[in-house]
């Protein structure tokens, strides 16, 4: 996963002040949270992807209905 500087702040770390390391620990808090917001977007598609495939089984349409009744002559 890393620690989410990108290279020129990885690099240049010892040479930033106090203020430019903490605005890269800020940054780097700003890309972690985008980074668990995508994650969890991309699970909750995923989920909502498997309940539609496991209701689109499950269709109790007139057709469904009409074939489990018997017919009385």
């Amino acid at each position: 996963m890393g620690c989410l500087r990108n290279r020129n702040e990885r690099f240049n770390w010892l040479e930033f002040s106090d203020a430019q390391k903490y605005d890269v620990i800020r940054l780097c808090k700003q890309r972690k949270r985008r980074r668990q917001l995508a994650f969890l977007k991309a699970k909750k598609a995923q989920l909502q992807d498997e309940r539609s495939k496991i209701n689109s089984n499950l269709d109790f349409g007139e057709e469904a209905l009409e074939a489990d009744v018997p017919v009385k002559d």
